[in-house]
């Protein structure tokens, strides 16, 4: 069975092991994971130690398995990890989702994150969840060491009809 809830203080250290799990999965063959592996696994302890509460965590039949966080609290989703082993079940779907609904809860109109543009699997996964290309650039990551290729992706959560009616008289003439 799958659940989710907010995560607590005790949880910091298995969730920095599925977010680095997840991580290195995902980045096979991009960068040397050697090399960058200590950095990330600290960026993730120190994220999930300073933000904790921001975290929706997912269990797959009571064992931790999955987390999303907007680090911000706003309408950008920074982080959505599910442990490889675990992936393909729904929980990455669930944890989206409800991510997705404390946004609308906010009253925020769209959901943005990004990714690398060579993962493919996110990308796709995302892009079957309604989320469309917003963005493509590429930017130096001092922690890593190299440039990273990124892709944004946004979804709007929320239809909103238009504010003036008027602002489209020009469109007619």
């Amino acid at each position: 069975m799958i659940t989710t809830r907010i995560a607590q203080e005790n949880d910091v250290i298995a969730l920095t092991a599925i977010g680095l799990a997840a991580w290195q999965v995902a980045v096979l063959g991009l960068v040397d994971l050697v090399k960058v592996r200590h950095t990330v696994e600290v960026a993730f302890l120190s994220f999930l130690r300073n933000n904790w509460e921001r975290v929706l965590v997912g269990e797959i039949d009571g064992a931790l398995a999955g987390w999303v966080a907007s680090e911000r609290g706003d309408g950008t989703i920074t982080d959505l990890w599910v442990t490889p082993e675990m992936q393909r079940q729904g929980l990455g779907s669930l944890l989206l989702e409800q991510m997705e609904s404390r946004i609308v809860s906010m009253n925020i109109d769209t959901a943005d994150l990004a990714t690398h543009v060579r993962n493919t699997v996110a990308v796709d996964f995302f892009r079957k969840r309604g989320y469309a290309v917003s963005s493509l650039s590429t930017s130096y990551a001092a922690k890593l060491d190299q440039n990273v290729e990124t892709i944004g992706l946004r979804k709007t959560l929320i239809e909103r009809p238009e504010r003036d009616a008027g602002s489209n008289l020009f469109s007619y003439l």
